[in-house]
Parts: structure tokens; C-alpha cells; sequence
């Protein structure tokens, strides 16, 4: 399709081709489903975005042709039933936690995202709604020192904190579901996924967070040591790689998406302060949320799949986030 929306962000990377039929969208105000919202938005795509903020959605996505708006959560069976009605895929960018959520706090990721997405599979499955995208995590379901190509999608589980488990449980939960008259799946692995962010968790996502300390004139906050290497993949990569998945109508596995490199902590500063055009002044914080020392991940099934690869370096992602703050710190 062609772009019809009045998107007034500025994109790094043409605006993937939208899927064919309405997408439902959950977490329609979050961050992976708020750069979602906008891609179909841009492209006049239909869809219908559901989130408990609908306010947080921006105006002009909401005011796009062919876009509706759900205000509700997801153990609200009504709204949840006709939120699912006459869609063609559901994109589950919906989670009540994120990484930093206490390590042991698996009693919380069985009632705040077990739960409801059982009674999303449920609903799908009645309403004969066809294709689940769960985005599960990359950066924490396969624990630590990955090979030298990168975690693969048939390396072992072994996530270290309570978020990577509830993910691992999800993703089981999904495929069995699938395998007995439920709704196809797509799972993808995201790495640690960044980008311009509105609103969202204060320990959700690094660049961002060095980025909004910078902008307040505060030290940078580096958790453990600063040795740790991630994988980074800006979101417009993500939203590609989905795009060409659907397009490619992969359905019932596990991918990876990722940008296949890995950046140490120390290696993020260096680019940040480049970006910012300072110096930085870096602070330790404790250890509550370290992570695993290393987390890279293996992207060749995307590429197979698809023949997708992910394209934003991450000085240049790290400096459309900083362009976007700057541009919200003069609106």
C-alpha cells in the first residue's frame, strides 16, 4: 500500500508494505506496538488498536483512515471478544513487565501475562481469528555466552530472571495452542529492541535511558560492571523483518530478529557521547539488573526465511533517538 498517513516522525528507513486485512494491535500505546500503530497508520492500513491508554496513542494515528481504538485490557473478556472479531492477525505487543522486573517474581508474570493471554487464545480460537504474533525475548530466553554466530533459535532456554521464563512459557502456551485448534503463531525473539520512545518503563531500554539522563543533565547509570554486550536492533528493523515475515507468510516458528552484532556497554557510551557531542559523566548502579554478560543473536532463519536484513548501525540509531528527544524537549 502506499503511505497516506501525516506520520510527523522522522523514519530512517522506507515504510514496510503493510499486511493484507485488518490487524488487531495490543499495547497500541506501548513501544513495539506504538511504532506498530504507526507503521499501519503511514501505510492506510486497517487496523484496530487496543491498549488501556488510548490517549497515549498519537492523534494523528488515531485520526488516520480505516484506524479504530479499543480502550480495554486484556481480562476484560467482553471488550476482548469484539476486539478479535473480523481481524486477520493479532500482534500481542502487550506485557505488564519487563526485564528489570524482579528476578524471582514468577507468581507476577503468571497473573499479569499468563493469564490474560490464555483468555486472549481462548477468544482468538472462538472468534476463528487466524494468526497470533507473539514477540517473546531474545535478550533473555537463551541465558548467556553465546556461540560465535550468535544464539540460534534451537539453542537451549535457559533464561536467568522471571521475565525470560514467563516468555519461554508463553511461547509454549502458544504452540500448543496452535496445535489444538487454535490460531497459527508467529514467536519473535526480539534482541534488545530500541528507538524514540514517548512513554514507557523508566528501566525499559538502555539507549533511551543514557539518552533522557544526558538531555537532564544527569550521570549515566551503568548497571554492574559496564562489560556486558547486547544485541541493539532499532524498531524500524523490527517492524521490517515482521513485515517481510508476513509477507512471506511464515507461520508456526520461532525467529529470531536481531541485527546479528553485539556492542558492548562501553562501546554504547562511546557512541552516546559522540552523538550528545559531550563528554559523559557515568555513574555504577548496583546489580539489581545486570543481566547475562553476553547476548547475541543468530539471524540467519530471518534471512532464510525472508530475505530480510536488518540495516540501522547503531550510531545511527542511537542518533535518531536523540534527534526525536530534541525534537520533543522544542514541541
Amino acid at each position: 500500500m502506499t503511505a497516506r498517513g501525516a506520520d510527523p516522525d522522522e523514519r530512517l528507513l522506507p515504510l514496510p508494505p503493510a499486511p493484507p486485512g485488518r490487524t488487531l494491535v495490543l499495547g497500541a500505546g506501548g513501544f513495539l506496538g506504538g511504532h506498530a500503530a504507526r507503521w499501519l497508520a503511514a501505510a492506510g492500513a486497517p487496523a484496530r488498536l487496543f491498549d488501556l491508554a488510548v490517549d497515549s496513542i498519537p492523534a494523528w494515528v488515531r485520526a488516520a483512515p480505516d484506524i479504530e481504538t479499543v480502550h480495554g485490557n486484556l481480562m476484560d473478556d467482553a471488550v476482548l471478544r469484539r476486539a478479535v472479531e473480523g481481524v486477520s492477525r493479532v500482534l500481542c505487543f502487550v506485557s505488564a513487565t519487563v526485564p528489570a522486573t524482579s528476578q524471582h517474581a514468577v507468581e507476577l508474570e503468571l497473573r499479569a501475562n499468563v493469564q490474560p493471554t490464555l483468555r486472549l487464545l481462548e477468544a482468538m480460537r472462538d472468534a476463528g481469528t487466524p494468526l497470533v504474533v507473539f514477540p517473546s525475548s531474545g535478550g533473555t530466553i537463551y541465558g548467556d555466552d553465546p556461540p560465535a554466530a550468535g544464539f540460534a533459535e534451537d539453542a537451549p532456554a535457559r533464561p536467568v530472571g522471571s521475565y525470560g521464563l514467563g516468555k519461554r512459557l508463553l511461547e509454549e502456551i502458544v504452540a500448543f495452542e496452535s496445535r489444538h485448534g487454535g490460531p497459527q503463531h508467529l514467536i519473535l525473539r526480539i534482541s534488545n529492541a530500541y528507538g524514540p520512545i514517548a512513554h514507557g518503563h523508566p528501566k525499559q531500554g538502555v539507549i533511551p535511558a543514557f539518552l533522557e539522563r544526558v538531555r537532564a543533565g544527569e550521570p549515566v547509570r551503568v548497571w554492574g560492571e559496564g562489560d556486558a554486550v547486547r544485541d541493539f536492533v532499532h524498531v524500524e528493523d523490527v517492524l521490517g523483518a515482521l513485515a517481510a515475515l508476513l509477507a512471506a507468510d511464515v507461520r508456526d516458528e520461532i525467529v529470531n530478529v536481531g541485527s546479528g552484532a553485539g556492542h558492548g556497554v562501553r562501546e554504547l557510551l562511546a557512541i552516546v557521547s559522540e552523538v550528545v557531542g559531550r563528554p559523559l559523566v557515568v555513574e555504577r548502579a548496583s546489580d539489581e539488573y545486570a543481566g547475562v554478560r553476553r547476548n547475541v543473536l543468530d539471524v540467519s532463519r530471518l534471512r532464510a526465511r525472508t530475505g530480510f536484513t536488518p540495516k540501522v548501525d547503531l550510531l545511527s540509531g542511537v542518533a535518531h533517538v536523540w534527534r526525536s528527544l530534541e525534537r520533543s524537549r522544542r514541541a
